[in-house]
């Protein structure tokens, strides 16, 4: 299940960096984006459970994850799971 999760939090990070780069976002915030996507696929736990035991910090503390992406995150992270 974690992996299902995971995954699916990772596409939506991908989309998003795909969606800034083509808008001609800041390429650091597409790096930003792509990295935590990349960071998720080696999570053994469900980014939804760190979210529901540690909040928006616990978030923080993942590999990739800054402040902006941990509000996306904590945001979406329920529609993601679904």
């Amino acid at each position: 299940m974690a992996e299902i999760v995971n995954l699916k939090i990772a596409r939506m990070l991908e989309e998003t960096a795909a969606l800034l780069h083509e808008q001609g976002g800041n390429p650091f915030r597409v790096l930003a984006y792509r990295n935590a996507a990349a960071a998720q696929r080696g999570l053994e736990r469900p980014v939804s459970g760190i979210l529901e035991q540690a909040g928006e910090e616990g978030l923080r503390e993942l590999p990739g994850v800054g402040e902006s992406i941990a509000r996306l995150l904590e945001r979406s992270g329920a529609a993601v799971v679904r």
